[in-house]
């Protein structure tokens, strides 16, 4: 049995997963008793990012072979549990690159153009100004350069911004340096303090501190556009509201939040200065057919006695 605790387009489950049996109900992600029940004979547990693949629950799936991820990030997994117990983890790194990097640059243009805020106004009002900006030649500052920093910045200096990159997890002679054409910046401090655009691209760590506090948000130009479309817990959101609030920030668009959803009247929910999405970046028919393929398709595989590859 494969269990599919989060949601999943069911006709890619169907393709995917054949003819082995398999349940699916995307409410177990909060259901953690009902996941445990569903788990009692299972071979494979299928996750996004919701549901915490715990030890715990690990411990209480005494069939479990094999744990897929549809997407990247590995924070809701006990990855050392896992390998502990010679669990496989299947995910897919990079599946989901071309649709946040989209994402990425639509953020970018919206916000040097002030489309939210033209959009909204013209329906009642007809103001022609010259106020906004091109985005060739401004700088674009992203923190990380792996998958999806590394579509970003393909696509970013093709459209002629200036395009720069902090990394502490990719040396010096990294292929990714000149397959990217991205700036190395060594100090994040330095980094910061050159972005008119600052895009995340980092993982998180549970329990991490967030890697933009107050101090770093200060190291930003004023008038600076913060992006994260990694994880909601890279950002102190308190200070994010300071630095929004105190002008410093021009605005932030957010795909993630450190609590998702955030409640109704969250401060940056509301916020004037604030576009937020509900972590769709790297939601596309494209993306998902291509995660699909890899996840559900590794975890066939698996259990067929085939191995993960294609």
């Amino acid at each position: 049995m494969i269990v599919v605790s989060e949601w999943c387009p069911p006709h890619l489950l169907a393709l995917h997963l054949g003819p082995l049996p398999y349940a699916y109900n995307p409410d177990w992600a909060e259901d953690p008793d009902g996941l445990v029940a569903a788990l009692a004979d299972a071979q494979a547990l299928v996750v996004r990012n919701r549901t915490p693949v715990t030890e715990a629950l690990v411990d209480q799936a005494p069939a479990l072979q094999v744990v897929g991820r549809l997407g990247s990030g590995r924070d809701n997994l006990a990855a050392d549990a896992l390998r502990r117990r010679g669990i496989a983890l299947i995910d897919a790194p990079g599946g989901n690159a071309t649709a946040v990097a989209e994402y990425v640059l639509a953020a970018i243009f919206a916000a040097s153009r002030s489309l939210p805020r033209r959009f909204a106004a013209t329906r009642t009002t007809w103001v022609r100004d010259a106020e906004d900006r091109e985005v060739a030649g401004q700088v674009l500052v992203l923190l990380g350069l792996g998958h999806v920093g590394r579509a970003v910045a393909v696509r970013a200096a093709a459209l002629g911004l200036v395009v720069l990159a902090h990394d502490p997890r990719l040396a010096e002679h990294h292929p990714a340096w000149a397959a990217t054409g991205a700036g190395r910046v060594a100090q994040l401090d330095d980094a910061l303090a050159q972005a008119q655009f600052l895009s995340l691209h980092l993982p998180a760590e549970p329990g991490q501190a967030p890697v933009l506090d107050a101090r770093r948000l200060r190291q930003l130009p004023r008038g600076a556009h913060l992006i994260n479309t990694a994880r909601g817990a890279l950002i102190d959101e308190a200070a994010l509201l300071a630095a929004l609030d105190a002008g410093r920030l021009s605005g932030a668009t957010l795909d993630v939040r450190a609590l998702e959803p955030p409640p109704p009247g969250d401060p940056l929910r509301q916020h004037p200065r604030v576009d937020s999405t509900p972590h769709i970046a790297g939601l596309t028919q494209e993306s998902q057919a291509r995660i699909a393929a890899q996840v559900l398709g590794g975890v066939r595989r698996h259990l067929l006695g085939s191995g993960p590859g294609p």
